[in-house]
């Protein structure tokens, strides 16, 4: 199960779109992207049955699975009765349902790209560890220097790490159009 962004209660109502999810915004705070994904990555985590503990003591995320929908569209394609399934949805849910060809308007969470060298990173093997450390020294006694989270970029050591998802602001990947 995941969130949506429109309806009453969804991520919009909560994050303003302006303010955590606008590319200049990015570029200026990327601490406020950063505590809106966490937070919700812990909703999702939280929503599919994990506990924090288990999140912040083993780094196993549970997250949203492709439903009905998602493996219905993969079996149409199988079918021939689709070429393609065209989505913007970022969680890759129609992939891991089984489709093979699609074409994600929006972009993908589950990689990252270092802003300042070009380096692309899988999500889960270089932000989600880095989220654990910075939220298990948060919780140290002497943790009040550590700061925001925002990941960066363990290649150039200064980049900080962007979500391979389209921004408000920013132009849809390459070929999504």
């Amino acid at each position: 199960v995941s969130p949506d962004f429109r309806s009453p209660g969804g991520l919009w109502s909560r994050y303003d779109p302006l303010v955590y999810c606008e590319y200049n915004m990015f570029v200026r705070q990327p601490q406020k992207f950063w505590e809106m994904a966490t937070a919700l990555t812990t909703d999702i985590h939280l929503t599919n049955g994990g506990t924090e503990e288990e999140l912040f003591r083993t780094g196993v995320l549970r997250g949203a699975r492709p439903n009905a929908a998602h493996t219905s569209i993969a079996e149409l394609e199988r079918l021939g009765c689709v070429t393609a399934c065209i989505t913007q949805n970022i969680d890759g849910l129609h992939v891991q349902g089984g489709a093979t060809s699609v074409i994600e308007l929006h972009g993908r969470q589950s990689s990252t790209t270092c802003m300042s060298c070009g380096m692309g990173y899988d999500t889960e093997a270089e932000v989600v560890p880095q989220w654990i450390e910075w939220h298990r020294n948060m919780r140290l006694p002497d943790s009040t220097t550590a700061g925001p989270f925002v990941p960066r970029c363990p290649s150039c050591q200064v980049g900080v790490l962007k979500p391979d998802v389209t921004l408000f602001g920013e132009a849809l990947p390459t070929g999504a159009y």
